[in-house]
């Protein structure tokens, strides 16, 4: 079966079986990252919405299908549920999301303040890995010039996983 890995600590890659792959459009780039990183369904309104927030929505909502085919065309469909009224991320063992990764490992994190013990190797081992994942900041040097909602979800992700990146340093 094939393997995706969708790295979004630093400027946005996708690989297939190891070799990285190149999606031309920086709105599918943008699509793809916000459901794989948020890994639930979306209505398609809200996705094109989001997305091409200028357009008429039946031209938005083509841009949409012209995203998600370039998308399925690069790297498949096996990650996607795609039907007439939402678009979601599928997790199986053959995805690799590195946020997702990252925030597993950092779990090992006490949640609480004060009395906590120190953290044992095997913990150690968790926070460094997650440490050496999360180098770069997420999607590093992206941006879109006409999506202000995709706008101010990647900069919430990215404070979040900076205070969190953060915390994996302390």
């Amino acid at each position: 079966m094939t393997q995706i890995e969708f790295l979004f600590f630093g400027p946005p890659c996708f690989r297939v079986n190891g070799t990285a792959v190149k999606i031309n459009r920086r709105k599918a780039v943008a699509l793809t990252a916000y459901l794989a990183v948020t890994a639930k369904p979306h209505a398609r309104e809200k996705l094109a919405t989001m997305l091409w927030p200028e357009s008429d929505p039946a031209k938005s909502r083509a841009s949409l299908r012209k995203a998600l085919s370039l998308i399925t065309k690069a790297l498949g469909k096996s990650w996607l549920n795609i039907d007439r009224e939402a678009i979601g991320f599928v997790p199986h063992g053959n995805v690799q999301v590195d946020v997702n990764r990252f925030l597993e490992l950092a779990a090992v994190l006490p949640r609480n303040k004060g009395g906590e013990k120190p953290p044992n190797p095997k913990q150690i081992k968790s926070l460094e890995e997650a440490a050496q994942i999360s180098k770069p900041s997420f999607f590093s040097g992206f941006y879109l010039k006409d999506a202000p909602d995709f706008d101010d979800w990647q900069m919430e992700q990215s404070e979040r996983l900076n205070r969190r990146t953060a915390k994996v340093l302390e």
